[in-house]
């Protein structure tokens, strides 16, 4: 009879826990480090998804265990109240499937997980089941940072379509200041808050990139701070664009 899937795992990482660190080189060393990580958040998005249907199954209680959470803190020594949050999170991930699906796949950590759950509240749980494909296929081009700024954009909107109210946002501080110079060019300054700077940010350096392979293949030269000027004025091009209240 073949070894199971989870009989394989115990037995990979027996291999690795043979693993002396002082064997390996410095550039080994740091692969070893990332991969593992890399591969422990897939398997926490596994875990995940098997912890969810076992709490509702009952069989937890079949030794007498008087909660899911207690019978996972005993079995495994671990504290209940992490116990307990991980079982919140299995439940949480039961209604982000799409997220759970990039986790196992390497597209995202098990962070995005926590941050797609607290903005599924119950008022925002019908547009993220509309939207949350679209969200994870974004977040898996953005930094975790990134990822974060977009969903809290994601959710202020949402909630702003939600009261109907087109009323203006309090002062955040952000403020940006543009001028023209005697010779025609123009000079652009200011600061910007959290979330609107993480919005500028995110779409700023999407067309960068795109910029910069384009110079690539097209043998054109740039600086960086070149890149960026275009890529801003391209944003307004295609902002200008676009048709009203789209």
């Amino acid at each position: 009879m073949s070894a199971s899937p989870v009989e394989v795992l115990r037995s990979a990482i027996d291999l690795l826990a043979q693993i002396d660190p002082s064997d390996l080189t410095t550039a080994e060393l740091a692969d070893d480090c990332l991969e593992l990580q890399r591969q422990r958040h897939r398997l926490d998005g596994i875990t995940t998804r098997l912890l969810n249907p076992w709490q509702h199954s009952g069989v937890w209680a079949c030794d007498g265990s008087r909660s899911p959470a207690s019978r996972l803190a005993r079995e495994t020594r671990s504290s209940i109240g992490s116990c307990r949050g991980h079982l919140r999170r299995s439940a949480a991930a039961a209604h982000l499937p799409a997220v759970v699906d990039a986790i196992i796949a390497g597209e995202l950590s098990i962070d995005h997980l926590d941050l797609f759950a607290a903005k599924r509240t119950p008022e925002r749980a019908w547009a993220m089941d509309r939207d949350q494909r679209d969200l994870v296929a974004s977040c898996t081009t953005l930094n975790f940072a990134q990822a974060r700024t977009l969903l809290d954009y994601w959710a202020a909107t949402h909630d702003d379509q939600a009261s109907g109210s087109d009323a203006p946002r309090p002062d955040t501080g952000s403020r940006v200041f543009l001028s023209e110079t005697f010779e025609g060019a123009w000079v652009l300054d200011g600061t910007l808050d959290a979330l609107s700077g993480g919005i500028v940010a995110n779409e700023l350096i999407r067309l960068d990139r795109q910029l910069a392979e384009h110079d690539a293949s097209a043998g054109v030269t740039r600086t960086p701070a070149q890149r960026r000027a275009a890529a801003l004025a391209l944003m307004a091009q295609r902002s200008a664009s676009l048709p009203d209240n789209s």
